[in-house]
Protein backbone atom coordinates (compact mmCIF):
# COMPACT_ATOMS: atom_id res chain seq x y z
CA UNK A 1 0.00 0.00 0.00
CA UNK A 2 1.27 3.42 -0.87
CA UNK A 3 2.26 5.36 2.20
CA UNK A 4 0.28 8.54 2.76
CA UNK A 5 3.55 10.48 3.11
CA UNK A 6 5.80 10.15 0.11
CA UNK A 7 9.52 10.42 0.72
CA UNK A 8 11.00 11.00 4.12
CA UNK A 9 13.12 13.90 2.98
CA UNK A 10 13.22 16.69 5.49
CA UNK A 11 10.84 14.82 7.79
CA UNK A 12 12.50 15.90 11.02
CA UNK A 13 12.30 19.52 9.92
CA UNK A 14 8.76 19.22 8.50
CA UNK A 15 7.45 17.62 11.66
CA UNK A 16 8.65 20.39 13.96
CA UNK A 17 5.71 22.15 15.57
CA UNK A 18 3.25 20.01 13.59
CA UNK A 19 0.41 20.65 16.04
CA UNK A 20 0.96 24.40 15.78
CA UNK A 21 0.98 24.25 11.98
CA UNK A 22 -2.24 22.25 11.84
CA UNK A 23 -3.84 24.57 14.39
CA UNK A 24 -3.04 27.48 12.08
CA UNK A 25 -4.50 25.60 9.10
CA UNK A 26 -7.84 25.20 10.89
CA UNK A 27 -7.74 28.79 12.20
CA UNK A 28 -7.03 30.24 8.75
CA UNK A 29 -9.61 28.07 6.99
CA UNK A 30 -12.45 28.90 9.36
CA UNK A 31 -11.51 32.58 9.52
CA UNK A 32 -11.85 32.76 5.74
CA UNK A 33 -14.93 30.52 5.60
CA UNK A 34 -16.77 32.72 8.11
CA UNK A 35 -17.15 35.33 5.36
CA UNK A 36 -18.98 32.86 3.13
CA UNK A 37 -20.72 30.54 5.61
CA UNK A 38 -21.94 32.77 8.46
CA UNK A 39 -23.42 35.46 6.24
CA UNK A 40 -25.32 33.49 3.62
CA UNK A 41 -28.67 35.11 4.40
CA UNK A 42 -27.29 38.63 4.81
CA UNK A 43 -25.22 38.45 1.58
CA UNK A 44 -27.97 36.96 -0.57
CA UNK A 45 -30.68 39.18 0.91
CA UNK A 46 -28.50 42.14 -0.08
CA UNK A 47 -28.53 40.72 -3.61
CA UNK A 48 -32.35 40.71 -3.52
CA UNK A 49 -33.07 37.02 -2.94
CA UNK A 50 -36.03 35.81 -0.88
CA UNK A 51 -35.89 33.30 1.98
CA UNK A 52 -37.12 30.58 -0.37
CA UNK A 53 -34.47 31.43 -2.98
CA UNK A 54 -31.77 31.50 -0.30
CA UNK A 55 -32.94 28.11 0.92
CA UNK A 56 -32.88 26.80 -2.65
CA UNK A 57 -29.33 28.06 -3.20
CA UNK A 58 -27.87 26.63 0.00
CA UNK A 59 -29.96 23.48 -0.26
CA UNK A 60 -28.85 23.01 -3.85
CA UNK A 61 -25.24 23.46 -2.78
CA UNK A 62 -25.73 20.73 -0.22
CA UNK A 63 -27.26 18.38 -2.80
CA UNK A 64 -24.30 19.08 -5.07
CA UNK A 65 -22.00 18.31 -2.12
CA UNK A 66 -23.54 14.83 -1.90
CA UNK A 67 -22.07 14.17 -5.36
CA UNK A 68 -18.94 16.34 -5.22
CA UNK A 69 -17.48 15.21 -1.89
CA UNK A 70 -17.39 11.47 -2.73
CA UNK A 71 -16.07 12.36 -6.19
CA UNK A 72 -13.23 14.41 -4.68
CA UNK A 73 -12.53 11.60 -2.24
CA UNK A 74 -12.22 9.19 -5.15
CA UNK A 75 -9.95 11.60 -7.03
CA UNK A 76 -7.56 11.93 -4.09
CA UNK A 77 -7.19 8.13 -4.03
CA UNK A 78 -6.96 7.77 -7.81
CA UNK A 79 -4.40 10.55 -8.22
CA UNK A 80 -2.60 9.86 -4.98
CA UNK A 81 0.65 11.35 -6.21
CA UNK A 82 -1.05 14.73 -5.83
CA UNK A 83 -1.07 15.90 -2.21
CA UNK A 84 -4.25 16.63 -0.29
CA UNK A 85 -2.91 20.16 0.16
CA UNK A 86 -2.86 20.64 -3.63
CA UNK A 87 -6.44 19.41 -3.99
CA UNK A 88 -7.54 21.80 -1.24
CA UNK A 89 -5.77 24.80 -2.75
CA UNK A 90 -7.33 24.15 -6.16
CA UNK A 91 -10.79 23.93 -4.60
CA UNK A 92 -10.37 27.10 -2.56
CA UNK A 93 -9.17 29.01 -5.66
CA UNK A 94 -12.47 28.08 -7.34
CA UNK A 95 -14.44 29.45 -4.38
CA UNK A 96 -12.61 32.79 -4.47
CA UNK A 97 -13.44 33.28 -8.14
CA UNK A 98 -17.05 32.28 -7.60
CA UNK A 99 -17.60 34.56 -4.60
CA UNK A 100 -16.12 37.58 -6.39
CA UNK A 101 -18.36 36.90 -9.40
CA UNK A 102 -21.43 36.79 -7.14
CA UNK A 103 -20.49 40.05 -5.47
CA UNK A 104 -19.33 42.26 -8.32
CA UNK A 105 -20.71 40.90 -11.60
CA UNK A 106 -24.33 41.74 -12.49
CA UNK A 107 -25.57 38.19 -12.97
CA UNK A 108 -29.19 37.21 -13.69
CA UNK A 109 -30.91 35.77 -10.61
CA UNK A 110 -30.68 32.17 -11.86
CA UNK A 111 -27.00 32.55 -12.75
CA UNK A 112 -26.29 34.16 -9.37
CA UNK A 113 -27.99 31.28 -7.60
CA UNK A 114 -26.03 28.66 -9.58
CA UNK A 115 -22.63 30.34 -9.11
CA UNK A 116 -23.16 30.84 -5.39
CA UNK A 117 -24.40 27.26 -5.13
CA UNK A 118 -21.20 25.87 -6.65
CA UNK A 119 -19.00 28.24 -4.64
CA UNK A 120 -20.55 27.31 -1.32
CA UNK A 121 -20.52 23.61 -2.18
CA UNK A 122 -16.81 23.55 -3.04
CA UNK A 123 -16.01 25.37 0.21
CA UNK A 124 -17.75 22.81 2.42
CA UNK A 125 -16.28 19.97 0.33
CA UNK A 126 -12.83 20.97 1.57
CA UNK A 127 -13.68 20.17 5.21
CA UNK A 128 -13.22 16.36 5.02
CA UNK A 129 -9.94 16.77 3.13
CA UNK A 130 -8.60 19.12 5.80
CA UNK A 131 -9.67 16.65 8.49
CA UNK A 132 -7.92 13.84 6.60
CA UNK A 133 -4.60 15.70 6.79
CA UNK A 134 -4.71 15.49 10.59
CA UNK A 135 -5.80 11.85 10.56
CA UNK A 136 -2.92 10.98 8.21
CA UNK A 137 -0.35 12.59 10.48
CA UNK A 138 -1.69 10.70 13.47
CA UNK A 139 -1.79 7.40 11.57
CA UNK A 140 1.89 7.84 10.73
CA UNK A 141 2.79 8.24 14.39
CA UNK A 142 2.85 12.03 14.56
CA UNK A 143 -0.09 12.62 16.86
CA UNK A 144 -2.13 15.73 16.15
CA UNK A 145 -5.02 16.77 18.39
CA UNK A 146 -7.74 17.32 15.78
CA UNK A 147 -10.27 18.46 18.39
CA UNK A 148 -7.99 21.22 19.67
CA UNK A 149 -7.24 22.48 16.16
CA UNK A 150 -10.89 22.33 15.07
CA UNK A 151 -11.93 24.06 18.29
CA UNK A 152 -9.47 26.89 17.65
CA UNK A 153 -11.01 27.15 14.20
CA UNK A 154 -14.43 27.54 15.81
CA UNK A 155 -13.33 30.27 18.21
CA UNK A 156 -11.68 32.11 15.31
CA UNK A 157 -14.90 31.74 13.32
CA UNK A 158 -16.79 33.22 16.25
CA UNK A 159 -14.47 36.21 16.61
CA UNK A 160 -14.55 36.88 12.87
CA UNK A 161 -18.36 36.71 12.89
CA UNK A 162 -18.53 39.59 15.38
CA UNK A 163 -16.07 41.71 13.43
CA UNK A 164 -17.62 40.98 10.04
CA UNK A 165 -21.10 41.75 11.35
CA UNK A 166 -19.94 45.24 12.29
CA UNK A 167 -18.36 45.65 8.86
CA UNK A 168 -21.56 44.64 7.06
CA UNK A 169 -23.51 47.25 9.02
CA UNK A 170 -21.04 49.94 7.91
CA UNK A 171 -20.13 48.74 4.40
CA UNK A 172 -21.99 46.96 1.63
CA UNK A 173 -22.14 43.20 2.35
CA UNK A 174 -20.36 42.62 -0.98
CA UNK A 175 -17.12 43.44 0.85
CA UNK A 176 -17.36 39.94 2.33
CA UNK A 177 -16.02 38.52 -0.95
CA UNK A 178 -12.87 40.65 -0.76
CA UNK A 179 -12.35 39.67 2.86
CA UNK A 180 -12.76 36.04 1.81
CA UNK A 181 -10.07 36.51 -0.86
CA UNK A 182 -7.64 37.88 1.73
CA UNK A 183 -8.49 35.08 4.15
CA UNK A 184 -7.88 32.38 1.54
CA UNK A 185 -4.50 33.93 0.68
CA UNK A 186 -3.47 33.61 4.33
CA UNK A 187 -4.83 30.05 4.40
CA UNK A 188 -2.68 29.13 1.39
CA UNK A 189 0.42 30.57 3.06
CA UNK A 190 -0.22 28.51 6.20
CA UNK A 191 -1.14 25.31 4.33
CA UNK A 192 2.12 25.41 2.38
CA UNK A 193 4.10 25.15 5.63
CA UNK A 194 2.62 21.73 6.45
CA UNK A 195 4.23 18.43 5.40
CA UNK A 196 2.46 17.10 2.31
CA UNK A 197 0.08 14.20 2.83
CA UNK A 198 -1.48 11.84 0.33
CA UNK A 199 -4.60 9.72 0.22
CA UNK A 200 -4.01 6.01 0.70
CA UNK A 201 -4.03 4.13 -2.58
CA UNK A 202 -3.77 0.44 -3.30
CA UNK A 203 -4.63 -1.91 -6.11
CA UNK A 204 -5.36 -4.70 -3.64
CA UNK A 205 -7.43 -2.80 -1.12
CA UNK A 206 -9.61 -0.13 -2.64
CA UNK A 207 -11.87 2.03 -0.49
CA UNK A 208 -15.59 1.48 -0.80
CA UNK A 209 -18.24 3.81 -2.16
CA UNK A 210 -20.97 5.28 0.02
CA UNK A 211 -23.32 2.30 -0.35
CA UNK A 212 -20.59 -0.25 0.36
CA UNK A 213 -19.41 1.78 3.35
CA UNK A 214 -22.94 1.91 4.78
CA UNK A 215 -23.15 -1.87 4.71
CA UNK A 216 -19.63 -2.40 6.01
CA UNK A 217 -19.89 0.00 8.97
CA UNK A 218 -23.54 -0.25 10.01
CA UNK A 219 -23.34 1.43 13.44
CA UNK A 220 -21.25 4.28 12.04
CA UNK A 221 -23.74 4.81 9.22
CA UNK A 222 -26.73 4.70 11.59
CA UNK A 223 -25.15 7.37 13.82
CA UNK A 224 -24.49 9.49 10.71
CA UNK A 225 -28.15 9.21 9.69
CA UNK A 226 -29.15 10.47 13.14
CA UNK A 227 -26.55 13.23 12.86
CA UNK A 228 -28.04 14.20 9.49
CA UNK A 229 -31.48 14.70 11.12
CA UNK A 230 -29.89 16.80 13.86
CA UNK A 231 -27.99 18.82 11.29
CA UNK A 232 -31.21 19.44 9.37
CA UNK A 233 -32.63 21.22 12.41
CA UNK A 234 -29.38 23.04 13.17
CA UNK A 235 -29.11 24.31 9.59
CA UNK A 236 -32.66 25.67 9.55
CA UNK A 237 -32.06 27.48 12.82
CA UNK A 238 -28.58 28.75 11.84
CA UNK A 239 -29.33 29.89 8.28
CA UNK A 240 -32.34 31.89 9.40
CA UNK A 241 -30.92 32.89 12.79
CA UNK A 242 -31.06 36.54 11.76
CA UNK A 243 -34.83 36.15 11.30
CA UNK A 244 -35.19 34.45 14.70
CA UNK A 245 -33.28 37.29 16.35
CA UNK A 246 -35.38 39.95 14.64
CA UNK A 247 -38.52 38.05 15.67
CA UNK A 248 -37.38 38.44 19.29
CA UNK A 249 -36.65 42.15 18.84
CA UNK A 250 -32.92 41.91 18.07
CA UNK A 251 -30.80 43.50 15.36
CA UNK A 252 -27.99 42.50 12.98
CA UNK A 253 -25.47 43.58 15.62
CA UNK A 254 -26.98 41.01 17.98
CA UNK A 255 -26.65 38.44 15.20
CA UNK A 256 -22.85 38.74 15.24
CA UNK A 257 -22.77 38.29 18.99
CA UNK A 258 -25.04 35.26 18.71
CA UNK A 259 -22.73 33.58 16.19
CA UNK A 260 -19.81 34.24 18.54
CA UNK A 261 -21.65 32.86 21.57
CA UNK A 262 -22.48 29.71 19.65
CA UNK A 263 -19.11 28.98 18.05
CA UNK A 264 -16.99 30.02 21.04
CA UNK A 265 -18.35 27.17 23.17
CA UNK A 266 -17.03 24.57 20.72
CA UNK A 267 -13.34 24.98 21.64
CA UNK A 268 -13.34 23.47 25.16
CA UNK A 269 -15.43 20.46 24.13
CA UNK A 270 -13.45 19.80 20.97
CA UNK A 271 -10.13 20.22 22.78
CA UNK A 272 -11.00 17.78 25.56
CA UNK A 273 -12.72 15.23 23.31
CA UNK A 274 -9.54 13.15 23.16
CA UNK A 275 -9.32 12.92 26.94
CA UNK A 276 -12.99 12.10 27.22
CA UNK A 277 -12.53 9.23 24.78
CA UNK A 278 -9.96 7.70 27.11
CA UNK A 279 -12.62 7.47 29.83
CA UNK A 280 -15.80 6.92 27.81
CA UNK A 281 -16.52 5.11 24.56
CA UNK A 282 -16.97 7.17 21.41
CA UNK A 283 -20.50 5.80 21.01
CA UNK A 284 -21.55 6.90 24.51
CA UNK A 285 -20.09 10.36 23.95
CA UNK A 286 -22.07 10.71 20.71
CA UNK A 287 -25.25 9.71 22.56
CA UNK A 288 -24.53 12.40 25.17
CA UNK A 289 -24.05 14.94 22.38
CA UNK A 290 -27.41 13.91 20.89
CA UNK A 291 -29.15 14.64 24.21
CA UNK A 292 -27.49 18.07 24.29
CA UNK A 293 -28.77 18.70 20.77
CA UNK A 294 -32.33 18.27 22.03
CA UNK A 295 -31.84 20.90 24.72
CA UNK A 296 -30.02 23.25 22.31
CA UNK A 297 -32.50 23.19 19.45
CA UNK A 298 -35.65 23.33 21.57
CA UNK A 299 -34.29 26.29 23.57
CA UNK A 300 -33.44 28.23 20.41
CA UNK A 301 -36.81 27.46 18.81
CA UNK A 302 -39.05 28.23 21.78
CA UNK A 303 -37.09 30.78 23.81
CA UNK A 304 -39.43 33.71 24.59
CA UNK A 305 -36.50 36.11 25.06
CA UNK A 306 -33.04 36.70 23.58
CA UNK A 307 -31.16 35.65 26.78
CA UNK A 308 -32.83 32.23 26.72
CA UNK A 309 -32.08 31.86 23.03
CA UNK A 310 -28.44 32.64 23.80
CA UNK A 311 -28.48 29.91 26.45
CA UNK A 312 -29.51 27.45 23.76
CA UNK A 313 -26.78 28.70 21.43
CA UNK A 314 -24.17 28.15 24.13
CA UNK A 315 -24.97 24.43 24.11
CA UNK A 316 -23.30 24.32 20.69
CA UNK A 317 -20.08 22.99 22.22
CA UNK A 318 -21.72 20.14 24.12
CA UNK A 319 -23.70 19.13 21.03
CA UNK A 320 -22.05 19.93 17.71
CA UNK A 321 -18.54 20.45 19.12
CA UNK A 322 -18.42 17.15 20.96
CA UNK A 323 -20.14 15.19 18.17
CA UNK A 324 -17.87 16.53 15.43
CA UNK A 325 -14.61 15.91 17.28
CA UNK A 326 -15.57 12.41 18.43
CA UNK A 327 -16.98 11.14 15.14
CA UNK A 328 -13.99 12.47 13.18
CA UNK A 329 -11.53 10.57 15.36
CA UNK A 330 -13.88 7.54 15.36
CA UNK A 331 -13.21 7.20 11.63
CA UNK A 332 -9.46 6.87 12.20
CA UNK A 333 -9.85 4.46 15.11
CA UNK A 334 -12.50 2.16 13.61
CA UNK A 335 -12.38 2.29 9.81
CA UNK A 336 -9.78 0.54 7.66
CA UNK A 337 -7.08 2.82 6.26
CA UNK A 338 -8.34 2.69 2.65
CA UNK A 339 -11.83 3.71 3.87
CA UNK A 340 -10.84 6.67 6.03
CA UNK A 341 -10.97 9.51 3.49
CA UNK A 342 -14.35 8.22 2.33
CA UNK A 343 -15.39 7.96 5.99
CA UNK A 344 -14.61 11.66 6.50
CA UNK A 345 -16.48 12.34 3.27
CA UNK A 346 -19.54 10.44 4.54
CA UNK A 347 -19.66 12.76 7.56
CA UNK A 348 -19.68 15.75 5.23
CA UNK A 349 -22.21 14.22 2.79
CA UNK A 350 -24.79 13.26 5.41
CA UNK A 351 -24.45 16.46 7.46
CA UNK A 352 -23.35 19.31 5.18
CA UNK A 353 -25.00 17.52 2.26
CA UNK A 354 -28.28 15.82 3.14
CA UNK A 355 -28.87 17.57 6.48
CA UNK A 356 -28.05 21.06 5.26
CA UNK A 357 -30.07 20.57 2.09
CA UNK A 358 -33.23 19.61 3.93
CA UNK A 359 -32.71 22.28 6.57
CA UNK A 360 -32.11 25.12 4.14
CA UNK A 361 -34.81 24.28 1.62
CA UNK A 362 -37.57 23.28 4.02
CA UNK A 363 -36.65 26.02 6.51
CA UNK A 364 -36.98 28.72 3.86
CA UNK A 365 -40.18 27.33 2.34
CA UNK A 366 -41.88 26.83 5.72
CA UNK A 367 -41.03 30.39 6.80
CA UNK A 368 -42.27 32.01 3.60
CA UNK A 369 -45.46 29.96 3.30
CA UNK A 370 -46.54 29.09 6.85
CA UNK A 371 -44.50 31.26 9.23
CA UNK A 372 -41.54 30.85 11.55
CA UNK A 373 -43.51 28.91 14.20
CA UNK A 374 -44.10 26.06 11.73
CA UNK A 375 -40.36 25.99 11.00
CA UNK A 376 -39.75 25.67 14.75
CA UNK A 377 -42.09 22.67 14.92
CA UNK A 378 -40.24 21.08 12.00
CA UNK A 379 -36.81 21.60 13.61
CA UNK A 380 -38.06 20.18 16.91
CA UNK A 381 -39.46 17.07 15.23
CA UNK A 382 -36.31 16.22 13.25
CA UNK A 383 -34.17 16.91 16.34
CA UNK A 384 -36.09 14.32 18.35
CA UNK A 385 -35.93 11.80 15.47
CA UNK A 386 -32.18 12.26 15.02
CA UNK A 387 -31.40 12.01 18.72
CA UNK A 388 -33.55 8.87 19.02
CA UNK A 389 -31.71 7.17 16.14
CA UNK A 390 -28.31 7.85 17.71
CA UNK A 391 -29.33 6.83 21.23
CA UNK A 392 -30.96 3.59 20.03
CA UNK A 393 -27.92 2.78 17.86
CA UNK A 394 -25.56 3.33 20.79
CA UNK A 395 -27.75 1.20 23.06
CA UNK A 396 -27.74 -1.64 20.51
CA UNK A 397 -23.98 -1.35 20.09
CA UNK A 398 -23.43 -1.49 23.85
CA UNK A 399 -25.64 -4.58 24.16
CA UNK A 400 -23.64 -6.31 21.43
CA UNK A 401 -20.36 -5.53 23.21
CA UNK A 402 -21.74 -6.92 26.48
CA UNK A 403 -22.89 -10.14 24.74
CA UNK A 404 -19.51 -10.65 23.14
CA UNK A 405 -17.75 -10.06 26.45
CA UNK A 406 -20.07 -12.54 28.18
CA UNK A 407 -19.45 -15.23 25.54
CA UNK A 408 -15.72 -14.66 25.78
CA UNK A 409 -15.87 -15.02 29.57
CA UNK A 410 -17.84 -18.28 29.30
CA UNK A 411 -15.25 -19.73 26.93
Amino acid sequence: MKNWMQKAEGRSTDMNHLQLKYNLVQIAFWAASCAICAFIAIFLQAKGLTNTQIGTVTGGACILNIVLSPYLSGLTAKFNKISLQSFIMAGMAVTVIGYLLCAYVALPVIALMVVYMVTYCVNISMVPLIASISMNYTAAGHEVNFGLARGLGSITYAICAVGLTQMTTIFNPMILSVIYLAGVAVFFAVLLTTPKTYAAGSEKAKGGNLIEMAGKYKSFFAVLVGFAFLFTAVTSLATYQINIIKNLGGTEAIYGISVFASAATELPFMAMAGRLQKRFSAMNLMAAAAVCYIARNLLIAYAPTLPLMFLGLMLQGASYGLMTAVITVYVTDNLESQDQVMGQTMISVLTCGVGSCLGNVLGGILQDTMGIDVMFFFTSLVTLIGAAIIILTVAASNRLIIRRAHKSYQM
